[in-house]
């Protein structure tokens, strides 16, 4: 991110600098961590809906764990999530697959009754990887369209997501879903 900013205001940094800026960054975000930050539109009711249908959640990203925690508090949903990852939680991050098998193993679900929900490349792959069903939502921050991502289907809302969920994974699967 740092590196496209540079590139196209005509400027370019050396590994230090590009690290001093990354650094920089990082700790703003921190300072600033959820002043524009909100929730999808019917991110929370459709969370709701699952967990009351045995779902569990678990959220793998490849921001560092600490950003991570600080921003499920201060959205205050933190304990929606049987489990989280980040970055910098395991030696690995998406798009190994490990990131979501160790994950979703913390999360005490198990990889035939688990989804994943994302918008990168680095989701799918890793998802791929894992042998798991993957969907793309149109909503989501990547610059690749989701169409193009290669994903077992594109969610357009999240109202979408329990019945998505119904068409991917195993009928008896109600209690030990992992979303």
């Amino acid at each position: 991110m740092l590196d496209h900013a540079l590139r196209s205001s005509g400027q370019n940094a050396d590994a230090m600098q590009m690290g001093r800026l990354a650094e920089r960054l990082v700790q703003h975000y921190e300072d600033h961590i959820a002043i524009k930050t909100r929730l999808f539109p019917g991110f929370l009711e459709t969370a709701n809906q699952l967990r009351d249908r045995g779902a569990r959640f678990a959220l793998c990203t490849n921001k560092l764990d600490r950003l991570v925690t600080k921003l499920l508090s201060a959205l205050r949903i933190a304990t929606l999530f049987d489990a989280k990852a980040g970055r910098d939680t395991f030696p690995f991050h998406k798009p190994d697959p490990r990131h979501i098998t160790e994950l979703v193993s913390r999360a005490a679900g198990a990889l035939p009754f688990a989804i994943m929900v994302g918008d990168s490349e680095a989701d799918i792959a890793a998802a791929r990887g894992a042998g798991i069903p993957v969907l793309a939502v149109r909503f989501g921050y990547a610059a690749v369209a989701p169409e193009d991502l290669g994903a077992d289907a594109i969610l357009d809302s999240f109202e979408e997501l329990p019945g998505l969920i119904s068409a991917f994974l195993p009928v008896n699967s109600s209690v030990r879903r992992s979303a």
